[in-house]
Order: structure tokens, then C-alpha cells, then sequence
């Protein structure tokens, strides 16, 4: 009697057991800052916001003056070069690396990108007075009309014009700046006619402002000139200048402001008197420039490489920068679990929010006064995100910063001396340690300080208890306290440890403590204080512990090493990567259940602890077969580990018809894949068809596994992924063999699922190859689901 082959289980490697400085777990780094590179044009929008566009990575930037900036892609615009507010209260900006122009929603900084077809290199824009955009291309002599709907009609400019800067003046009509062959185009707006062609008086017109009085002011370029131009009869008035400026707008109170590289001047338009601001001496190069609903300018530019956006008040006072790069801009140094599933960053200037999968959502960068986010962020009940900030350059306080939901940031003055830590508890109210005090931010604002439950303590950690306390690691005196929410009293208990500095509590319900002076981990009773054991902590310097998912405690170290610890104190490190220091200061569990650590610059690294696994058993539904009849065969694919599969395809080869994508498989869930082939006097003997089964490595679950094995089969067969059918010669003496009816092939829809719809859970690509001879037939169907 023949028996179905069976296949071997191919599964993921389990976590190492107990042995010290064995492989880590799967590690996967992603990175949480979107950098501005070379910031260019700059505007003010029609929602009163300040919006700037990054050539050098097709992003751009909106905040309010003193809010945090936010950054999204220019998608479908490349090399966004000029900006500005249309007509119609959206931002509208050029693409200079594949000339379009994009309309953007100031919303939700969403972007819809139109080809200007035959307009090359559109490097300015303005709104027109008739409700349209007009856009200039400087390669090819052109100026287009583009609707508030995205339609673009182009008109010709004299043959070398060379537009670099295009205005509207005081009498409606459209002035153009031909750097190429020093002129002044001025245009009709409704219909593009060149009505005159004057010459600028200077060799490289290149910038063009409006001035309160209708009038123009010209800037030369590298010529070193600029002037009033009069829009009644074409004159320029022109007046040499110690610099070449090529940037200017107009200012409060009549005057302009230009500028070139790091110089800045105000000038007065009716005598053309300069005022140097700034001498241009530094490394700074200014690319955009215009003034803010603050009454601050704001430009974007290059400071020693690295991109910002600075203000100046109307005296050249440096007032505010906000940085995208270098020292300080973005670090991790924090996470945060959100109750949506995702994940929150900070450090540095920035905040991210981050999906499970690593994909960067959202990124506000905060002030330059708000220097550094420290150790320091928390997520509120209602999805809003708190961080602390340290004193910066240009403030003597420290801040609470609040990110809602939607977008911007509001700002708290609060007297933390170097801040710590802080939680939300189940109620709402913000809890945060500095280092020496307790301090309560409840729901409405106020703030509350406790200067007896931590004093001398230097407490580095606080955590909400299951009982409902606040308990804290009290660094400097050994010791952890917990205050009482409802009465303000507090207690404290020896650590255990030397130089505690982070606390858990354990799947066990007790207090687990790191200390990082002695290199140990000690148990408490959270209701006595009793230290119940001391385990030693396998890795130098233990800094944040955690309770893992797994039933485990898990901790970082100073030296980048990561440990697990059961609960009763066996412990096995791993390495973790990357430089020691700060980023491996913080650990949390993340909203899909893997730990999350800061990684160096700006980085997270996440740590799967997720075991998937997979079966593979393959059967012939009939050994014993004769020449001419069709080989028969199974393939049932199992998820045996404990996350679900996705993108799981069965591929073969030599038989086509096995191959095929199936259907996600949910822990315990199977599926077969059923298959023919056809069969000839060739054949006769031994047929063997043998299955591998690999799995692919995806979102940083590691899994890489293959097996294989080969029988041949007889009378009854044998375990293996490898399936044999004998094949006997065709009869001569007896009637032909009837005709074979092969089943019809079946698709991926034809597949049958049975148990609850399968949960999409992190997972990865699944390839199972079945090696065989010309498929026929194949049929999918679901064979069951183990329970949750």
C-alpha cells in the first residue's frame, strides 16, 4: 500500500540560547531625518506660513515663525529652484531638472506636477495679475501662462534673452530680467505680446523686486550694479555697488533688501543709499530671501555646508536659524510607542514619526534655540508627542515641547535642570525626572514640582508602577523611590545595585533595576522594597532595561552590547553595532512588539523578535504509475513560526504549472499546491521531483533557510520534500490505453481559504521551488489554520 512522501520542515533559526556573544537577533537600521539640501527660493504662503524648497533632494519645507519646520518630498518635481504664492492660495515652484511646475496644497504640502512642454530650464515664477502663474525659461527664451488648473501656453522672447528674474510692476504689466543680453522685456500679461524691449543699463540684470511705489528695482549681478527702473517710460537709474548682489525683495518701510553670498544690505530706493548689514566676509552663501508675518527676513542658505534657514531683524541681528545638517541637526537620541501603531524619534533639532515597517512619515525640525533634544520623550494618551528640550544658544530656559497629532509644535517653559526622563500615566498627567526632582505636568498645563521625593537622588528614570505609583532610579544615592500620585508622599529602597539607573517592571510583577557602576541587575519587591536577588548583567555599563514580549527582561549597555535576561537570571548578550555612547542609551518595545534602539546619526535600528518559520511536505498522490499517465504531485506549505507570512509564491522551473503566487498565510495556516506532469516511454524508471523551500529576508526579520532531499520511490514511499513515482513501460500485447484527461489548471483565485481572514502581520517573501518535468495542472487550495 503506498504511502504519501512527507517533506522536511525548513524553518527560521530560533534566538541563541544561553550562550554569551552568540549572533544577534535580526537587525534592520532605518534612517528618521529628511535633510534640506541646497535650500533655494523662499516665500510666505497664503495660510501665513513660510515655505522654502531644497534643490539638492527635491523636498519642501513650511513653518511658522518660532514652530517647527516640516519637510515632504516635491514628487514629480525635480530640482525645485523658485517658489512663490499663486493667485489661487496655492504654492506653485519649478522643477529645473525636468522643467515642470508644481502646484502645491498648502494643506497638506500635497504636490501635482504639470510638464512644461517647451519651456527649458524654468528658473522664476511669479502670480499674475490675472489669475494665472507665469514661469520664464532661461535655456530657451520663453515665458509660459500656466492656469490655476495646470494648462500651459509659451510665448517667445527675443532670440538671447536669457530670462533669470520675471515681476509684476506697478502698471499690470510683466517685466522680464535678460541676463544674457542685458534687457528689460516688458510683456502684456493677458496674452503674452512683448510690448518693448529696454536696456537695463547694467551687463547682467538677474533680480527684479516691486517696490511700494510701482516702480522696479534691478540688481546686476556680477556687474556690480542695480537701479530704479520706471515702469511709466522703461528708465533705469543705475548706481554702482561695492558687491555683486543677486538676491533682493521688498522690506517694511519702503526699503529693499539684497543680497549676495553672506552679505546682506538695506537700501533706501529714492537716493539708492546702501546700508551693509553683514560685509560678506563669512563662509555662508544666501540663496533665497524674503520677510516673514514675524517682520524678521528669512533666508534660506549654505552655512559651512551645511543647509539652514536663518532670520535677521530689520537692524542685521541674527534672531533665529533653523539647521538641517552637521553637528546637532538631527541625532537620535529617544523613542516613543504611539497608541496608532507608530513609532516616535528625537534628537537634535528633529522629531519623526516613523511606521512600523521604517518608513519615515513625518519630520519637524525645532529652532536653533531649542539646541538639543535631550533623553527625553513621551507620548500622551491622546497621540500627542512630548519632548524635552535643552537650553539653547539663544535662551536661558528649557523647554516641553508638544507635537499634536495634525501638525506644528507648542512650547512650555519649565525649570528642569537637565531632564531625564518623563512618562504619561494612565490619566493623562506627564510625569518627568530631572536631577533632582519629580515634576508633575497635569492635563491642563500646570506644572508642579516635588523638591523633596528626589532630592540628591539624581533620579535617571521614571516608570509608572503597576499599583499606580511613580517610581524613579535614584542614581546618586542608590536608591529607588516611588511617590504616591494621590498623596504627594514618597519612600525610597537600596537598589540592590550600585548606580542604578533604569528600571522595569518584569513579567513577574517586580522592580528590575540596572545598575551601571557595578555592572549587575537587581529584583525587588515593589511592595516591601526587599531586594529578592542580585544576577549579574553579562555587559558592561547597562543602561535602559525593558520587558520584553517574550517574557524576558532586555538591556543595553554603554559598550553597544545588547542582553536578554529570563526571569530568573540566565543571560545571553549579544552585539549590537555601531559606535558606543549615546546611541545605545535608550531601548523601548516598539508598537509591533520588537525592540526599538537610536542608532548613530540619524537612525533607529529595530530588533525583531519574531520566530518565523516555515514546513514544506510534498507527496506523489499515486506511486505507481505506467507511461503515458500523468504524474501526479502535492506540495503543502505551513507558517510554523508565530508571525504571518506575505508574498508567498511557490516557483518551479522545470513545471511551469506549480508556480504561482498564493495567498498570505496567517500563523498555523497551510495551503497545497496540487500539480501534474506528463509522463512518456522516456520516463520509465524512476521519476524523481524534488522541492526546496527558501525563505526571503524582508522588513529585517532575517530569515534564510533552504532545505532539500531526494528519494527513489517503490513499492511505498518514504518521508522527504523529495517525491519519486516508478513508471512502468507501455503494453504491446494488450488494447490501447485509454486517453488521459489532465485537470484543468487552476489560478491564483482558484485557491480555497479556510479559518479567519489571516492577519497581516510583519512578515516575509516566501520562495518554494519544486524542481519537476513539464507541469500540466495545478490546483491551490487552503487546508486549515491552527488556533491563536
Amino acid at each position: 500500500m503506498a504511502a504519501a512522501l512527507v517533506g522536511s520542515v525548513v524553518s527560521a533559526p530560533a534566538l541563541p540560547g544561553a550562550a554569551i556573544g552568540t549572533e544577534p537577533p535580526p537587525i534592520t537600521s532605518f534612517a528618521v531625518g529628511t535633510e534640506v539640501e541646497e535650500p533655494t527660493g523662499i516665500t510666505t504662503g497664503a495660510d501665513g506660513r513660510l515655505w522654502f524648497v531644497g534643490a539638492g533632494n527635491d523636498t519642501i519645507g513650511r513653518f511658522a515663525p518660532e514652530g517647527a519646520i516640516e519637510v515632504d518630498p516635491t514628487t514629480g518635481v525635480e530640482r525645485p529652484w523658485a517658489i512663490a504664492s499663486g493667485p489661487d492660495g496655492n504654492l506653485w515652484i519649478t522643477g529645473r531638472g525636468n522643467d515642470t511646475i508644481g502646484r502645491i496644497d498648502p494643506a497638506d504640502a500635497s504636490v501635482d506636477a504639470f510638464a512644461l512642454t517647451g519651456v527649458d530650464d524654468p528658473v522664476a515664477l511669479t502670480a499674475g495679475p490675472d489669475g494665472n502663474v507665469w514661469v520664464v525659461g532661461r535655456a530657451n527664451d520663453t515665458v509660459a501662462r500656466v492656469t490655476p488648473a495646470g494648462v500651459g501656453t509659451v510665448f517667445p522672447l527675443p532670440p538671447g534673452t536669457g530670462p533669470a528674474a520675471v515681476v509684476v510692476g506697478g502698471d499690470g504689466d510683466l517685466w522680464v530680467a535678460g541676463e544674457a543680453n542685458g534687457t528689460l522685456v516688458e510683456m502684456e500679461p493677458t496674452d503674452g505680446t512683448v510690448l518693448a524691449t529696454h536696456p537695463a543699463g547694467l551687463p547682467t540684470p538677474v533680480a527684479l523686486a516691486t517696490l511700494d511705489d510701482g516702480d522696479l528695482w534691478l540688481l546686476g549681478g556680477a556687474g556690480g550694479e542695480m537701479g530704479r527702473v520706471e515702469v511709466a517710460t522703461g528708465t533705469v537709474t543705475t548706481s554702482p555697488v561695492a558687491r555683486p548682489y543677486e538676491l533682493v525683495t521688498p522690506g517694511p518701510g519702503g526699503d529693499v533688501w539684497v543680497a549676495e553670498r553672506s552679505g546682506l544690505a538695506r537700501v533706501d530706493p529714492d537716493d539708492g543709499t546702501v546700508t551693509v548689514l553683514r560685509d560678506g566676509s563669512s563662509s555662508e552663501t544666501f540663496r533665497g530671501l524674503r520677510f516673514g508675518p514675524d517682520g524678521n527676513l528669512w533666508l534660506t542658505s549654505d552655512l559651512n555646508a551645511s543647509p539652514s534657514v536663518p532670520a535677521y531683524s530689520p537692524t542685521g541681528r541674527l534672531v533665529e536659524r533653523y539647521t538641517f545638517a552637521g553637528e546637532g541637526a538631527c541625532w537620535a537620541r529617544d523613542l516613543a510607542a504611539a497608541p496608532d501603531g507608530n513609532l516616535w524619534v528625537v534628537g537634535g533639532r528633529v522629531v519623526s514619526e516613523l511606521a512600523p515597517d521604517g518608513r519615515v512619515l513625518t519630520v519637524r525640525h525645532l529652532p536653533h534655540r531649542a539646541a538639543q533634544l535631550g533623553f527625553v520623550a513621551a507620548v500622551a494618551p491622546g497621540g500627542d508627542v512630548w519632548a524635552y528640550g535643552r537650553s539653547g544658544s539663544l535662551a536661558d530656559d528649557d523647554r516641553l515641547y508638544r507635537f499634536p497629532t495634525g501638525a506644528g509644535v507648542e512650547e512650555t517653559a519649565v525649570d528642569l535642570f537637565d531632564g531625564r526622563e518623563m512618562v504619561f500615566d494612565g490619566g493623562g498627567t506627564l510625569w518627568a525626572v530631572d536631577r533632582a526632582r519629580v515634576t508633575r505636568v497635569d492635563t491642563d498645563g500646570t506644572v508642579t514640582y516635588s523638591t523633596t521625593s528626589a532630592e540628591y537622588d539624581a533620579p535617571w528614570d521614571v516608570a509608572v508602577g503597576p499599583d499606580g505609583g511613580i517610581w524613579w532610579a535614584g542614581n546618586a544615592t542608590d536608591t529607588i523611590g516611588r511617590l504616591d500620585p494621590a498623596t504627594g508622599l514618597s519612600v525610597r529602597y537600596p537598589a540592590g545595585v550600585d548606580g542604578p539607573i533604569d528600571l522595569a517592571f518584569g513579567p513577574d510583577g517586580n522592580v528590575w533595576v540596572v545598575g551601571i557602576l557595578d555592572d549587575r541587575v537587581a529584583v525587588l519587591d515593589p511592595a516591601t522594597g526587599q531586594v529578592l536577588d542580585v544576577h549579574a548583567a553579562g555587559l558592561h555599563s547597562p543602561a535602559e532595561i525593558v520587558s520584553g514580549p517574550d517574557g524576558n527582561l532586555w538591556f543595553t549597555g554603554l559598550t553597544g552590547g545588547l542582553a536578554r535576561m529570563t526571569p530568573t537570571g540566565a543571560v545571553t548578550t549579544y552585539p549590537l553595532g555601531g559606535s558606543p555612547g549615546a546611541d545605545v542609551w535608550e531601548l523601548i518595545v516598539g508598537p509591533d512588539d520588537n525592540l526599538w534602539v537610536p542608532g548613530p546619526h540619524c537612525t533607529v535600528r529595530r530588533i525583531s523578535l519574531a520566530s518565523p518559520a516555515v514546513s514544506l511536505t510534498k507527496s506523489a498522490v499515486d506511486p505507481d504509475i505506467v507511461a503515458g499517465e500523468a504524474a501526479e504531485w502535492e506540495i503543502t506549505v505551513t507558517n510554523t513560526g508565530d508571525v504571518g507570512l506575505r508574498d508567498v509564491e511557490v516557483a518551479d522551473p522545470s513545471a511551469a504549472g506549480c508556480a504561482g503566487p498564493l495567498a498570505d498565510l496567517g500563523v498555523g495556516e497551510s495551503v497545497t499546491v496540487a500539480c501534474s506532469t506528463p509522463t512518456d516511454d522516456d520516463d520509465v524508471g524512476t521519476l524523481v521531483n524534488e522541492a526546496t523551500v527558501t525563505a526571503d529576508p524582508e522588513l529585517g526579520l532575517g530569515v534564510s533557510a533552504a532545505g532539500s532531499a531526494t528519494v527513489t520511490v517503490g513499492p511505498t514511499t518514504t518521508t522527504s520534500t523529495t517525491t519519486s513515482t516508478t513508471i512502468g513501460p507501455t503494453t504491446t500485447t494488450g488494447p490501447a490505453a485509454p486517453p488521459v484527461t489532465e485537470p484543468p489548471r487552476a489560478g491564483p483565485d482558484d485557491l480555497a481559504r479556510t479559518g479567519a481572514d489571516v492577519a497581516r502581520l510583519v512578515g516575509v517573501g516566501l520562495a518554494l521551488v519544486g524542481l519537476g518535468v513539464g507541469a500540466r495542472g495545478v490546483a491551490r487550495r487552503r487546508t486549515g489554520r491552527a488556533a491563536r
